[in-house]
């Protein structure tokens, strides 16, 4: 999904990093859009990201209300 904002792609930043306990070389990592506010949390595997694989990307309800 576009991000709320200005329907451009999301300004992701990573905010948090932990070890996936089930393989080597695998983090858990949140990621924060810095224009909408919304938050999703990812498997990262040998510098490759699974997108919204622990948390599909959530939205606070400012950046989905019409206005």
């Amino acid at each position: 999904m576009a991000c709320a904002f200005d329907r451009g792609a999301h300004d992701l930043r990573e905010v948090g990093r932990q070890p996936y306990s089930m393989a080597p070389d695998a983090y858990t990592v949140v990621r924060w859009c810095a224009k909408c506010g919304a938050v999703v949390i990812d498997t990262d595997l040998d510098g490759r990201t699974m997108p919204g694989d622990i948390l599909p990307m959530q939205f606070p309800r400012i950046a989905t209300e019409k206005r």
